[in-house]
């Protein structure tokens, strides 16, 4: 099969007034025969071309098909149904075939809701008469995943001849060693002393955690691709803000990695940090496990997950970097769970802290009364932020509520209505039931108000409590 570029004269071919009155004929044809009499001619014509070109075979290579609208992407494959059955040419159309069937359903769902039971699939059925000679590209294996991963950190390090070197490299390699991975080893070999500073050190990191990268991105190369480039755009933002270390960046891997497949906890996590000006205490629980020093997680439990484990055990650890800038470069996939928390002030925080982690209720009620109820409103919102993270993260535990609890009880400006807004936010079942009182008490000081009421109802047992039952 012979495939080339085509630069000819068409003469007498489809070319200027003639190939526009042919879109015309076909466009504005009013009988079915006329249009099928310009269809055949037109194939003619491209025959014709063909011949005349003397390239032999003509493919025809159709790529990201998926990314039109519905409507374009059966243009498109009508189109090209101009060209199927003309000697010499073949298409290769790179799509995804579950976008393409659901294009074709969303175009014809009049005639989907029309058909008989027999002929449901009717966009399934469509592409198996359109494709002559399907094939679904497979996943990447665990070791293609390493040596894709490494190959595309030295595209990104070494400069284009070094690289050039390697991709030549790897193309022997591949001839004969197609289950073997190509990594770091092979590198030194091949390069040597032009290996740049930082290089071996980047991949012997990263590739430890291949699997968790494949698992994560569903053994996908664009996915992994993207992946690694949002990597390599947050490390240059640490860089931006003066933070170097490879400690720092390491650590920003595994941060993302936690973010891409485990949400709840990267943001359970975040919450952590945002709250503490030092490494914080639930942090230091994980990792004393992860690392075989703690028996338990305790309450912690959602973080018993092998990959979790293995990304909290790996050095360098979390709490030996400042978790608050790595967040900081991350904040575009946390910007509504932060709130802006990074950029609480130490006094806010201080507060907070004190209200938050008091020993006793006493304690905590005269931080509300004589700290929290003399704040600016600005403070007193980015107090609420760090409270509402709090039960956001953590709705089972009881000190979030109590602050709010107190802060309402002492008149503190607009409490109720923030603690209104994240009661909304969160399941109200988890709310303890121990703080039926606390709640009693609001809904006599706010007449039972009927959305807090109606909040309130769907955790049963709590509601006993406040009922005295």
């Amino acid at each position: 099969m012979l495939l080339k570029i085509l630069k000819i004269d068409l003469g007498e071919l489809l070319t200027g007034d003639k190939a526009e009155q042919f879109l015309k004929d076909t466009l504005n044809a009013e009988d079915e025969e006329k249009k099928y009499e310009v269809v055949r001619e037109f194939r003619k014509d491209f025959k014709d071309l063909i011949d005349k070109s003397k390239q032999g075979k003509i493919v025809v290579l159709i790529d990201d098909l998926d990314r039109c609208l519905p409507h374009h992407i059966i243009e498109n494959l009508e189109a090209i149904k101009l060209f199927l059955n003309v000697p010499k040419t073949a298409f290769v159309i790179a799509a995804d075939s579950y976008i393409v069937t659901n294009a074709i359903k969303s175009e014809y769902k009049e005639i989907i809701n029309a058909a008989s039971e027999e002929r449901p699939q009717l966009g399934d059925s469509y592409m198996e008469k359109f494709i002559q000679v399907p094939y679904k590209i497979p996943s990447l294996s665990p070791k293609e995943v390493e040596t894709y991963v490494t190959l595309l950190f030295c595209q990104s390090i070494l400069d284009n001849t070094l690289f050039k070197k390697v991709r030549e490299d790897f193309a022997i390699f591949t001839k004969d060693n197609k289950f073997d991975c190509y990594g770091w080893s092979n590198i030194q070999t091949l390069l040597k002393s032009e290996i740049p500073t930082g290089l071996g050190e980047t991949i012997g990191f990263v590739t430890r955690f291949s699997s968790i990268i494949g698992n994560s991105m569903k053994w996908n190369p664009r996915l992994i691709k993207r992946f690694l480039n949002a990597y390599e755009m947050r490390s240059s933002l640490l860089e931006q803000s003066g933070i170097t270390d490879i400690k720092s960046k390491f650590a920003l891997l595994k941060l993302m990695l936690i973010e891409q497949k485990h949400v709840e906890q990267f943001k359970q996590l975040n919450s952590w940090v945002m709250s503490n000006l030092s490494t914080p205490p639930e942090l230091r629980v994980i990792e004393d496990y992860a690392d075989g020093k703690g028996k338990e997680l305790g309450k912690h439990q959602d973080w018993n997950n092998p990959d979790l484990i293995k990304l909290v055990s790996e050095t360098p650890k979390f709490s030996e970097v400042d978790m608050r800038e790595l967040f900081w470069v991350s904040r575009d996939i946390i910007v509504e769970q932060m709130s802006g928390l990074s950029l609480v002030s130490t006094r806010v925080r201080g507060v907070f802290n004190r209200a938050y982690n008091a020993s006793t209720d006493n304690v905590r009620e005269n931080v509300c009364k004589n700290e929290v109820a003399a704040m600016s409103a600005n403070d007193l919102e980015e107090l609420f932020d760090l409270i509402d993270s709090k039960i956001l993260t953590e709705p089972t535990e009881k000190e979030g509520y109590n602050v709010y609890y107190f802060c309402i009880m002492h008149g503190v400006e607009r409490a109720y209505m923030r603690m209104l807004g994240v009661l909304g936010r969160i399941d109200t079942t988890k709310i303890p039931y121990s703080l039926g009182n606390k709640f009693k008490a609001i809904l006599v000081r706010y007449n039972r108000d009927k959305k807090l009421t109606e909040l309130l109802e769907k955790n049963k047992r709590l509601m006993r409590s406040i009922n005295g039952n």
